[in-house]
This record gives C-alpha cells, structure tokens and sequence, in this order.
C-alpha cells in the first residue's frame, strides 16, 4: 500500500529536515505565520508575540472612550487575525508538511487579543487598583502585562483538554484553537479574580 510504515518513516525524516531548513520569505503569509518574522526568534518566540501587541493595545485605549468600544476594538481585530492566519497557517502548512512549527506565532497574537477582549474592563480595573503596588509602571501597562502574563500561563501549561486538542487535532484551525480557548481561560479567570477582589478584598488591601 501507499501509506505503508516505510513511507510514513519517510515521510517523518522529510518533516524533521525541512524543520532545520525551511526557507523564510517575503511572502504575505509566511510574514503573517511569523508575524512580521518575530516567530524566527530562538527564544520564547510566543511570548515576543504576545509582547508585540502592545501598540495596539495602547492605541485602543488611548482612542477609545469606553470599556465596550476597547472590548470591541479586540474583538474585530481577533476575528480579522484569526482569518488571516488560519488561512496563512494552511499555506504555510502545506509548502513544510509541518504541522504547528515554532516560528507560527500569529495563533499568539490572536490569543493575546482575545484575551484583552474578554477581560477588558476588568483587566484595566485591575490594573488601576494594583498599580499603587508598581510604582514605576502607569496602570494600564502594568494590565497590559497582567494580560500577557495570565495568557501566557494557559498557553503554555496548557490545562484541562487543551494539551489533549494540541497533540490530537490537526490542521490550520486546530492549531489557534488552543491559543483562543487559552484566551478564553485567561480572559475568565482575570475576570474572576478582579470580582473577587471588587467584592470582598478591595476595602482592606
């Protein structure tokens, strides 16, 4: 048969060489994939994509006048990204024969957005009542981080069933799906977390 165990060793050492060898160019999705090739960085490539955000965090503050125009802002951007990359990933997935390599980082920038979406108004919140803690940092910067932090942590440790869709599904999609239902975990437990200190903490620290 075709898909016999010697061809599925092949094609396994041909996956395994062109992730030592793969050919970078100016293409608009593999510029996309690497987000703006910040994916090609040989250390913590997803967090330096999440950190990237930040101009367009600080410009959907800085011009929007409500918590549920930023909200709104993130959203539409996490849905035009999400479209963008899960078309661009296919691409790029197709011309490597390679399922999630490291240097895909888009799926972070689209979690990282989501995250601020979901978690807007009680992240900048948050931000504000922690900031007398950060003296050297404005609030909405050090929620900035707070984002990026929380994100991160759900990424990377992956909990629940997000390890399980990470090694078993595959395909473009499947591989920003983690990252949105990181975004979705972060976004809820930030939210969470501030309720909680609204509610019962906020008068004694």
């Amino acid at each position: 048969m075709f898909f016999n165990p010697g061809y599925k060793r092949v094609l396994k050492l041909l996956r395994e060489t062109q992730k030592k060898h793969l050919n970078y160019s100016f293409k608009p999705n593999t510029i996309i994939v690497t987000w703006f090739f910040l994916g090609l960085f040989p250390i913590a490539p997803g967090t330096i994509a999440s950190l990237s955000v930040y101009p367009i965090y600080n410009f959907l503050i800085i011009s929007s006048t409500s918590y549920e125009k930023i909200a709104l802002g993130f959203f539409v951007l996490s849905l035009i990204f999400l479209s963008l990359g899960w078309f661009s990933i296919s691409r790029f997935q197709a011309q490597t024969l390679i399922h999630d390599h490291q240097s895909i980082v888009i799926d972070e920038v689209v979690g990282q957005l989501l995250t601020f979406a979901i978690s807007c108004k009680s992240l900048l919140k948050l931000g504000v009542a922690l900031s007398p803690y950060f003296p050297y940092h404005d609030a909405t910067t050090l929620a900035f981080f707070i984002g990026v932090i929380f994100f991160r942590f759900f990424d990377i440790k992956k909990p629940f069933f997000l390890k399980t869709i990470d090694k078993h599904m595959k395909g473009a999609f499947a591989v920003i799906l983690d990252d949105v239902l990181a975004a979705i975990f972060a976004g809820v437990t930030i939210t969470i977390i501030y309720q909680i200190y609204d509610h019962f903490f906020q008068y004694y620290i």
